[in-house]
């Protein structure tokens, strides 16, 4: 019988222990780094991204980053905006308050860029980053809910640093309170720009915004700051969101089409619908270049936004049998077979599924595309705890990229996608329609299904020829 030493013995019983000793250590170590990502993520919102985040890897997450960080028209071009801010007569003491936006994001997104070029206008030097007021559950109390901040919706670096680099004469400040130790800050005046004149087109678009410079300076002496104002002892001026007042061809076509860039959606927002975008992609076999920038490729899918949600029938848009008819006719027309579908109404969804089921169109929406594979289950989850407006900033950044698109007339929602698209169909440079440019339509008759109010070769809102023009006229790209 062989002979095995002591050692030999000891080793035997030594390695089997510290292996197993060394596995549990490690999975005691990737546990506790787990669970302090997932607390991370709870209090403060952050996505867990890379292979960790819902099994993504290799070319996967590649085709989500690319996706996340696509912009339609490619890269911001600050010159325009760099230009203005040059030539701007600054007031050195001079404090803009934008008051809480309300509303969707159509809304919000061109009450906060409106305030900003009011402040600029105005020569002021400093602007106090603008917040959010919640939408009420029942979707239709647009006032009554609390403020939020700018990152409910909008990504606050990019905002300060697009400023920073085109405009370096404003300071950006956090908060109005951040001002409290100066005594004249405590007491902000309130204006509301568009009462400084009388004359206006369809009733509601400013007609005077060459004079307004000098009617607010003639304002300050009378309201705002009788005694004047300094760096030292600032005027502070509390703008209510401006709502669709403000005419944007007072600014060139290469000002319109780029200064819409200042503002970017929050990554959580980005992030996530570009996963959406990624499950389209792979179900459909679409074949989306992620990274492509410019006018979307045709044969992709349609977007359409089913407008019909409890808030939107109480204001009285067309109904759903006009809203779905127009946009299966656009689908066909467009020869796309599958249609991402924005809404708000969980039947109508069901309703749209069946109607395009009919003409052999197959109808999705960020929900059931996220609810389909455990690999989403993450994503959907997170999706789950946003609000119903922070969810909408999904469906936009997913139809920006459709090939063909289809809104209706009273959605503010639809028609900002249609500019934003609407920039590359002109190679990045704003061209009005001729309805704009001679603004004579204002309102009309009732809604018939498949009449146009605008319309190019990528986007078709619609409605009476007669309705909506204050959009074109006063909305940002």
């Amino acid at each position: 019988m062989a002979f095995s030493p002591p050692s030999t013995h000891l080793l035997k019983f030594v390695l089997p222990t510290f292996f197993v000793l060394l596995i549990t250590l490690f999975f005691l170590t990737f546990h506790r780094k787990e669970s302090i990502v997932s607390a991370a993520y709870k209090e403060h919102g952050i996505l867990w991204s890379g292979a960790q985040n819902n099994g993504i890897a290799g070319k996967k997450a590649t085709y989500i980053k690319e996706a996340q960080e696509w912009e339609i028209d490619g890269s911001f071009d600050q010159r325009p905006l760099r230009g203005l801010c040059e030539r701007t007569e600054w007031q050195p003491g001079l404090a803009f308050e934008c008051l809480a936006s309300y509303g969707g994001v159509g809304n919000v997104r061109n009450t906060v860029l409106t305030c900003v070029r009011y402040a600029i206008e105005a020569g002021a030097t400093t602007l106090i980053v603008p917040q959010i007021r919640a939408r009420d559950e029942d979707l239709i109390g647009l006032k009554n809910g609390k403020d939020l901040p700018f990152t409910y919706m909008f990504d606050e670096d990019h905002f300060i640093s697009s400023l920073a680099s085109t405009c370096p004469q404003i300071q950006i400040i956090p908060h109005l309170d951040d001002l409290s130790d100066i005594p004249s800050a405590r007491k902000p005046t309130k204006l509301i720009p568009k009462d400084l004149g009388t004359d206006f087109r369809v009733f509601r678009v400013m007609n005077f915004a060459s004079k307004w410079r000098a009617k607010f300076d003639g304002w300050i002496p009378k309201f705002g700051a009788p005694n004047g104002f300094s760096p030292a002892e600032p005027l502070v001026v509390s703008i209510p969101p401006p709502i669709f007042e403000f005419p944007t061809d007072y600014d060139s076509p290469e000002f319109i089409a780029t200064f819409g860039r200042i503002l970017r959606f929050n990554d959580h927002a980005r992030r996530l619908a570009a996963i959406v975008l990624y499950a389209m992609n792979t179900k459909y076999n679409l074949d989306i270049n992620p990274a492509k920038i410019g006018v979307p490729d045709a044969e992709k899918y349609y977007g359409a936004h089913l407008r019909t949600a409890i808030d939107a029938t109480k204001a009285g848009f067309a109904p759903y049998e006009d809203q779905a008819a127009s946009y299966l006719a656009d689908a066909k027309k467009h020869k796309l077979s599958v249609i991402y579908l924005a809404s708000g109404s969980a039947p109508d969804i069901v309703r749209f599924t069946g109607d395009a089921a009919v003409h052999n169109i197959s109808t999705t929406t960020k929900k059931r595309l996220l609810e389909e594979k455990d690999e989403y289950k993450h994503a959907l989850e997170e999706m789950q705890e946003l609000s119903w407006d922070q969810q909408a900033l999904i469906d936009y950044l997913v139809l920006l990229r459709c090939s063909a698109f289809g809104g209706t007339w009273a959605s503010s929602f639809a028609w900002n996608i249609v500019f934003r698209r609407h920039v590359v169909v002109n190679n990045g440079i704003w061209v009005p329609s001729k309805a704009a440019e001679s603004a004579k339509r204002d309102v009309g008759v009732r809604d018939e299904p498949g009449k146009v109010a605008y319309g190019d070769k990528i986007n078709t809102i619609f409605g009476d020829d007669a309705r909506g023009i204050w959009f074109e006229l006063s909305m940002w790209p």
